[in-house]
């Protein structure tokens, strides 16, 4: 296969890392890249970034120095990384800040069907978030403590149109680290691109371990084990942290009650909302976890109490 030309290619990234937002009025939603927000295929961010990767391998094969592209594909990505950070859209509370680029729709754009969540949808759950097995859903039902329960109804469109953002920004930070590990192959190794045995393992996701719960609870779990430092990810307070969670995201699958395990993305909304997350919550998950210890030390207590002998060779 005859690999893409490298301006193309940059023109392919741009174009990714551009997005349209906008306000419907007539119903009084907002659109992503002029998609309602509930019926963007948020598998489709991953899907197009995957296949970034192979065509980019493909187009550093053919030239001779493959790290002065990676700089200006690095340039492109970070200018949106700078502008989402400048802004502070890693935070929910600073939605206002996308009003600087957003639009205002008032054209009669039809929609197929009645949107899956409203206000009365929302309400119809209970508190306990536990077997929620829809993200989506569950990310708005999060999301109630921080909006006084959706009292401003256009709140909870807020919140949907910033789950789909959020998801959107995991791709691009995606990307960002293939572009940094592909740095660090070439630092250590002088890598050739056509090495696919050094490329594929950053390509290819491994098996990951699948965490029977859900996603802010695998986040509360690493956060009470590093701050208790049974886990550590390195010296450097911040460092450290930053390495915990591309740890999570590269190894942990999470549930939501069903039997479907769901690829982590961007922990690191779910550590923001643990400082807000209902305390009562975060106390409930802790006594699960005590139970499931001492369920455990009853079970070595009321085991057998074998002594291995390593008999040594004369």
């Amino acid at each position: 296969m005859t690999p893409i030309p490298m301006n193309q290619f940059i023109e392919k990234i741009t174009s990714i890392c551009y997005f349209d937002i906008s306000y419907d009025e007539i119903n009084k939603t907002y659109l992503f890249n002029f998609e309602f927000t509930e019926d963007v295929d948020l598998s489709e961010f991953e899907n197009a970034i995957n296949k970034l990767k192979y065509e980019l391998i493909d187009v550093l094969r053919s030239i001779k120095y493959p790290q002065i592209y990676i700089d200006d594909l690095r340039t492109v990505i970070n200018e949106i990384k700078i502008w989402f950070e400048t802004n502070g859209l890693d935070k929910f509370e600073n939605f206002d800040n996308l009003n600087n680029i957003m639009t205002i729709s008032k054209d009669k754009v039809a929609r197929e069907s009645n949107p899956p969540y409203t206000i009365d949808t929302i309400f119809q759950f209970p508190e306990d978030l536990r077997g929620i097995s829809d993200p989506f859903l569950f990310y708005l039902l999060l999301h109630k403590s921080k909006t006084n329960n959706y009292e401003n109804k256009n709140d909870l469109e807020k919140v949907k149109l910033y789950y789909v953002l959020t998801n959107y920004l995991e791709s691009i930070n995606s990307f960002s680290t293939f572009l940094e590990e592909l740095t660090s192959l070439i630092d250590k190794y002088g890598i050739n691109f056509n090495n696919w045995e050094l490329i594929q393992p950053i390509i290819e996701v491994s098996q990951k371990c699948n965490f029977n719960n859900s996603k802010i609870r695998l986040a509360q779990l690493f956060k009470i084990f590093k701050s208790h430092k049974v886990f550590t990810f390195g010296n450097d307070p911040f460092k450290s942290t930053v390495n915990m969670k591309r740890f999570i995201e590269s190894n942990f699958n999470y549930s939501t009650g069903d039997s479907i395990f769901h690829s982590t993305k961007n922990i690191n909304q779910e550590f923001s909302i643990l400082s807000n997350f209902q305390k009562d919550e975060q106390i409930k998950f802790c006594e699960e976890v005590i139970e499931i210890m001492r369920n455990e030390i009853a079970e070595l207590k009321s085991s057998p109490n074998l002594r291995f002998e390593v008999k040594r060779k004369e």
